[in-house]
């Protein structure tokens, strides 16, 4: 690659003669999930003061005032206003969390199904995709095992590779699918993406291996 940016869109390359792509900075080696210019962009955007000036007032109202109502309505706004996709996500999911305080679990869950569809690149300010929260949530529900096991399935056939935090979050959801639902479909689905996952973490492991070596 010609520079950093070139090869920051290149590093997710696919191919089933390629065990990892790296970046050298310096006397570094960076690993694909740490070049990953969609996760700094969605920083930026959640790091704007008016945007973040708004969470956080509705944000006093839901734990500080204990008034779920009235944090609902707040994020519901900053939702409405939101002229981007990463804000406007990232207010959903606040605004399913304060509907399920308020008792409006039924509204609060169809969000959080918006949410499930979302593609991985939208992510909070840890770098972790909203989807991610949103599969755990529905699964805490006790609802839409089965969506939520395709989900799990889909993401891992992505071919992309996930941070250590994304790496546990998924292995964690599919062990709360196998235990709670019984979907036999869905417990199937759990079993196998438990032992992707499991395999995933072990080259993962191997990756930050070499990373210390380096």
């Amino acid at each position: 690659a010609a520079d950093r940016a070139q090869l920051a869109a290149k590093i997710n390359h696919v191919n089933p003669e390629v065990v990892l792509l790296g970046l050298v900075d310096g006397d570094r080696l960076a690993l694909p999930w740490e070049v990953n210019p969609k996760t700094e962009e969605c920083r930026k955007l959640l790091d704007k003061s008016d945007f973040c000036r708004k969470i956080q007032n509705a944000e006093k109202e839901e734990f500080v005032n204990k008034n779920f109502i009235r944090a609902a309505a707040l994020y519901r706004q900053v939702m409405e206003a939101a002229q981007d996709q990463v804000q406007r996500s990232y207010a959903r999911l606040l605004l399913a969390r304060a509907l399920d305080k308020s008792g409006s679990r039924s509204e609060s869950l169809s969000h959080y199904r918006l949410l499930l569809a979302l593609p991985s690149g939208i992510t909070d300010e840890y770098a972790i995709p909203l989807s991610f929260y949103a599969a755990g949530r529905l699964l805490d529900a006790g609802k839409s095992f089965r969506e939520v096991a395709v989900w799990i399935r889909a993401e891992l056939e992505a071919g992309r590779w996930f941070s250590p935090a994304e790496s546990y979050m998924l292995l964690e959801l599919a062990e709360k699918l196998a235990d709670d639902t019984r979907e036999k479909s869905a417990q199937d689905t759990s079993r196998v993406c438990q032992r992707l996952i499991q395999e995933h973490i072990k080259r993962l492991e191997q990756a930050l291996a070499l990373q210390r070596d380096f």
